[in-house]
Parts: C-alpha cells; sequence; structure tokens
C-alpha cells in the first residue's frame, strides 16, 4: 500500500524545488541588504550633512572624497573643486566648515614619502587627513617590520608635513 506521498513527490519536482530555492536565496539577500541600509542610514545622512556644509562654506562644484575622522572629537573632511578648478579640503565639525586650498599643505604622497624615509621598511596601511589637538594633520597608520608586529599612529602637520605625534599601538599577540 502506498501513502499519499507520491502526490507531494509529484507536485515537488525538482524544478520547483530549484525556484523555491532560489526564491529564498532572493528574499535572504533582500533582507541582508534592507538591513544594511537601515544601519549605515545614520552615517549616510551624517555624511550628506557634512558635505552640504562644506558645498555652502567653500562653493564647491565636485565633491570626489568625505571621510569620517574620529580622535578628539568627530570631523568630516571633504574633499573638491570649486568653480575655478582649484582643489579644496574642508574640515567640518560641529556644523561648522573651516576650509582649506589642498595647495596650502603637504600632499599624500608627501608624507608617505617623509614616512618611509623616517622608518625605511614601513608598511603603510593608509594615509588621511584629521584634526588632531585642533590642529590639521595627515594620520598615517603603519606597522615596522620587527617582531612582534606592531602598529602605529603617526601624525604630520597638514601645513609643513612634520612630524607632529606617534602612537604605538600594544601588540594583542606575542610571539
Amino acid at each position: 500500500m502506498r501513502s499519499g506521498s507520491s502526490a507531494a513527490n509529484r507536485f515537488m519536482t525538482p524544478g520547483r524545488w530549484a525556484i523555491l530555492g532560489t526564491l529564498a536565496a532572493i528574499l535572504i539577500l533582500l533582507l541582508l541588504n534592507l538591513y544594511y541600509q537601515w544601519i549605515q542610514t545614520d552615517i549616510w545622512q551624517e555624511e550628506r550633512a557634512a558635505e552640504r556644509i562644506a558645498v555652502d562654506a567653500a562653493q564647491l562644484t565636485d565633491i570626489s572624497e568625505t571621510e569620517k575622522f574620529v580622535w578628539d572629537e568627530v570631523v568630516w573632511i571633504v574633499r573638491g573643486s570649486a568653480q575655478d578648478g582649484q582643489q579644496l579640503m574642508v574640515w567640518v565639525t560641529d556644523g561648522k566648515a573651516d576650509v582649506v586650498p589642498a595647495s596650502e599643505g603637504v600632499t599624500e604622497q608627501t608624507v608617505r614619502e617623509k614616512l618611509l624615509a623616517a622608518r625605511p621598511g614601513a608598511d603603510i596601511i593608509r594615509i588621511r587627513p584629521g584634526l588632531y589637538n585642533g590642529q590639521k594633520i595627515w594620520e598615517a597608520y603603519y606597522s615596522l617590520p620587527e617582531k612582534p608586529l606592531r602598529y602605529y599612529y603617526e601624525f604630520f602637520a597638514f601645513a609643513d608635513g612634520s612630524p607632529v605625534s606617534q602612537f604605538r599601538l600594544t601588540n594583542k599577540y606575542s610571539s
């Protein structure tokens, strides 16, 4: 005697299982996307607000990059160009903007060269603009080829590239 499972087997063919699995995967991806957007909404709103402040203060016509920097305080650095083509950097803190022509400071490449000259063999992870004790800086995050491996933050003055401060991070794992 056969059970009623043969009708179910005829209804759920391999093609229907594939369609059901695909729909389930799409639903999961859609839900993950919605969750990601929900998590990021506040950050994106902060970024857009900083960009609006920078555009109003510097009359930017094009924004090339916006970065959030957190050390003593939260600061957004907006890079862009004005109508005359001049490259500008705008430091936005607490709703106030400080506009500086990029030509008034050293470049990221200059900081990279200074760091490598002072610390040969450094593995530079990133260099980005920031604000430290109210001073515009370039932050370099790097490691040195030493045992155990350690990471460093070093700040360079935005205006002339001179070293401002260095922080050696504690070694989490000793070898």
